[in-house]
């Protein structure tokens, strides 16, 4: 195993860490996106987020807003993004979703790492 593929999976275990942490609700900027409470640990949270939640079940279409309006709602992606205060609220179907959102990336993470892959089979 090379030194950059080494960093790369050290990379991918701290976002694992954080997206767990997300899904559990412990969020640092409960009015930012996954992104925003990505940023600090990647570069570019958004080539993260987009590139990765394209076949997710719920996916938008939108890949600046992945999370969809919730059926209740009558916003686009985008709007519904921008109303939520508290989008990590977990009542709401919105909340819900951001969180299902999370644990697909997460699965994401364990088919390409194996640190990851490792991480959930010791720690879950």
């Amino acid at each position: 195993m090379s030194i950059p593929s080494i960093v790369l999976g050290v990379k991918n275990l701290r976002l694992w860490f954080r997206l767990k942490r997300l899904t559990k609700g412990k969020v640092k900027y409960k009015n930012s996106g996954i992104c925003g409470n990505l940023g600090d640990l990647i570069r570019t949270p958004v080539g993260f987020v987009c590139d990765n939640s394209k076949d997710w079940e719920y996916y938008s279409g939108k890949p600046s807003y992945p999370v969809p309006a919730s059926k209740t709602n009558s916003k686009n992606a985008f709007e519904a993004y921008r109303s939520h205060y508290n989008m990590w609220d977990f009542t709401t179907e919105y909340g819900q979703l951001r969180r299902d959102l999370c644990f697909h990336l997460i699965k994401k993470l364990e088919e390409s790492s194996f640190l990851c892959k490792l991480a959930s089979k010791l720690l879950c």
